[in-house]
Parts: C-alpha cells; sequence; structure tokens
C-alpha cells in the first residue's frame, strides 16, 4: 500500500483515539491494523515512515495529525506536478474551452498555415488557448488576440506584460486553500453580484488590474465550468505556477485587442494572409448552461455575423465554431449553405467537457476552404456536408 494510502487509513481507523492535534495508540493495536492492511512492516519501521514522536507514560504511541497530513499532501502536490506538467498551456476555466481539442486544433492551424495563411486573428478569444497553440507551434509571423470582454482582456495583459505577471504570481502563491465563503468574497467583488449574469457592459478596458486578474482566475477555477457553483474539490492555484509562467512565455508574440468583433472581422475579411477563428458564445438555444459568459452574445448579433459570412466570397480562410443539431434548419446551415461560397461542416468526434451532458448540440466546426485533407483523421472528424 503507498504511503498516502496507508497514512490516510491509519487516521480513519484509530478516529477516536486523535484529542487535539495528537493520535495516541497501543503497539498491540497499532500492529493489528498493520495486519489489517496487509503490511509487512515493522511497527518501529511504521513509526520513523510517519513520524511518531514516542510514547506516552501510559506505554501509547504518539502521532502528530499536522504532520502525518503533510505527508499526504506532499505526496498529492507531487502526483499533480506529474499530471498537470510545466510545458502545459494554463489559461483561464471558460465554458466551451477549446483545451479538450487540442490535437484537431493542431491539425487545422498547421494546414491552413501550409495553405499560405501567414497571419492568425483569435476574434473572440475567450480564454486565448488558440493564439497560444498557435504562438507555440511558432508558425505564424503575426497572432492577434481579441477579446472583447474588459474583464477578460485585463487577464490576457497581466499574464503578458512581465511586471503586472510576476505581481499575479507572487499574490496566487499565498492562495493556500479556497472555501466557500472566501469563494463568494472573491466572486462578489468581481460580479458585484455572487449570481453571474453574464451582462458585463461593453467597454474599452481603461486601467490594468492584477488584483481583477486573480479575481478572475481564482473565480473561474472554482467554478463548475467556469461561471456555475463552487467546486471545493478543484486543486489549489498554486499547483499550475510553473505552467502559468510556461504559458507567459507564449503572450510574447501575440497582439492584444480590446475591440468589438465587427471592427476586426471587416478589416481582415478579405486577407487572404490571414486565418481567422471565429468562436462566439454558443446559441443560447443550444446549450445547458445559460449564464455561461461575461459578454453575451444575442440571436441577432448571431445573425448579423452569419450574414456578414455568408453574403460574400472572402479571401481569408475562415473557421466558425459552434453547436449544431440540425444541418439543414440550424441557423449557421441555413444561411452558409446558401452562400456563394463553398462552405464545409464538420462535427468533431471527441466529446468536450460539456459534450457529454448536453443532449441539444455538440460542437461543430465551419470552414470556407477545402476540407478534405481532414479525411485522413476519421477517428477526430466527420466531413457532414
Amino acid at each position: 500500500m503507498g504511503n498516502v494510502m496507508l497514512v490516510t487509513e491509519f487516521i480513519t481507523y484509530f478516529k477516536e483515539n486523535i484529542q487535539g492535534t495528537e493520535l495516541k495508540a497501543a503497539g498491540q493495536a497499532i500492529r493489528a491494523f498493520l495486519q489489517e492492511q496487509g503490511e509487512t512492516i515493522t511497527l518501529q519501521s511504521f513509526n520513523r515512515r510517519v513520524g511518531c514522536l514516542g510514547r506516552t507514560t501510559g506505554n501509547l504511541y504518539r502521532y502528530s495529525i499536522p504532520f502525518m497530513l503533510s505527508l499526504i499532501e506532499e505526496q498529492e502536490q507531487e502526483k499533480v506536478r506529474r499530471e498537470f506538467s510545466e510545458n502545459k498551456i494554463k489559461t483561464l476555466e471558460v465554458y466551451g474551452s477549446k483545451r479538450r481539442w487540442m490535437q484537431e486544433w493542431e491539425i487545422l492551424l498547421k494546414y491552413a498555415n501550409n495553405q499560405g495563411c501567414t497571419c492568425l486573428l483569435d476574434l473572440l478569444a475567450g480564454s486565448g488557448f488558440i493564439a497560444l497553440l498557435a504562438s507555440r507551434l511558432n508558425i505564424y509571423d503575426k497572432i492577434i488576440l481579441n477579446e472583447a470582454s474588459s474583464l477578460i482582456y485585463n487577464f490576457h495583459f497581466v499574464m503578458k506584460l512581465e511586471p503586472y505577471f510576476q505581481e499575479f504570481i507572487t499574490e496566487l502563491e499565498t492562495i493556500k486553500s479556497m472555501n466557500l465563503e472566501l469563494f463568494n468574497s472573491l466572486k462578489q467583488s468581481l460580479y458585484n453580484s455572487l449570481a453571474f449574469a453574464g451582462k458585463e457592459k461593453r467597454k474599452f478596458s481603461q486601467s490594468i488590474s492584477t488584483k481583477k486578474a486573480i479575481e478572475l482566475f481564482t473565480v473561474k477555477h472554482y467554478s463548475f465550468n467556469g461561471q456555475g457553483a463552487y467546486m471545493a474539490r478543484r486543486k489549489p492555484l498554486f499547483y499550475y505556477i510553473n505552467s502559468l509562467k510556461y504559458t507567459q512565455k507564449l503572450y510574447e508574440c501575440v497582439e492584444l485587442q480590446n475591440l468589438y468583433y465587427k471592427k476586426l472581422l471587416l478589416e481582415h475579411l478579405n486577407d487572404e494572409k490571414f486565418l481567422i477563428i471565429i468562436d462566439p458564445p454558443y446559441l443560447s438555444t443550444l446549450r445547458e448552461q445559460q449564464k455561461s459568459y461575461e459578454l453575451e452574445f444575442t440571436e441577432r448579433q448571431h445573425l448579423t455575423l452569419i450574414q456578414l459570412l455568408s453574403k460574400q466570397e472572402v479571401k481569408a480562410k475562415i473557421i466558425l465554431c459552434g453547436y449544431e443539431v440540425n444541418y439543414n434548419k440550424g441557423l449557421y446551415s441555413r444561411y452558409l449553405k446558401r452562400s456563394s461560397q463553398k462552405w464545409h461542416c464538420i462535427r468533431l468526434l471527441k466529446n468536450g467537457r460539456l459534450d457529454k451532458f448536453n443532449e441539444v448540440g455538440k460542437e461543430h466546426i465551419w470552414l470556407n476552404f477545402e476540407a478534405d485533407f481532414l479525411l485522413q483523421y476519421e477517428d477526430l472528424f466527420k466531413i457532414i456536408y
């Protein structure tokens, strides 16, 4: 049995023997416990392993509860460090994050670059994962990460600029634990409400706040799907500091913008050097969690976007993301099928974190360029039309 499990079982087995911060037990009882657990080590070896404090005048062995818990924590920390390696991209936990489909997006980004795209625009970036992935691939001359939400833009700005980032990390290291009371306090400070409304007013970011970046990162980390209820069993934030430092370096070649999407889209729509990623908030009728985004996208805004893309042939390569359920009557398919430019609808076969719970819509992308190259990845993509 591993050390963590043995110590955990030991504390549980003798929980009635705990007095304050110490556990006291007779040697005969401890030997019986070790025998029940199938352990062959001697009592003396066990005592060295768990830091026995010695014996009482009543011949009971004394053990420090804080010390034994620290043994568990150290083991768990090492386990997490192995599970979340330092060279992983770590950014905000957001609803509909594309991190689940990293392999698929690497294929798409590399193909577009091979077809002549030297610039990338992540138009509605959210967590910024796609722009950061493109930065790691190091194949684009220019990468623009645009985020209209001033709260999320502020986080990206703090991540990009070294002085702000160092302050961010220093503060993050002090957050050793989280509870519901502290979580609610941070949420209240961030949104001026305990209930996430998803109705942030569109405004340009006027000043940069490390405090707001920490609050946003923390609240999203401990929230279900980035905006839901408090998740007590999430790993502490300091586990991710090394991966945050790795991610921060990826911002070096990323240009940040805080604009409403339409201005940037019109500016680059007919530039053949650009690959434009458009990942708007999912249609409210096709998602389970309604209050999910800092800045919502109304159905009218979806309609405006899709009409803009479908009414003309554009030179830039476009990848549009969203949920789809009806390939004839769905909003995106209905317009793009009638476009003078040929569009392809692709189903991503790997279920996302949300897809397995969502019976309404599944993750799809729409391309305005040739899709046959995806046939070689039949386990990842399915070409619908």
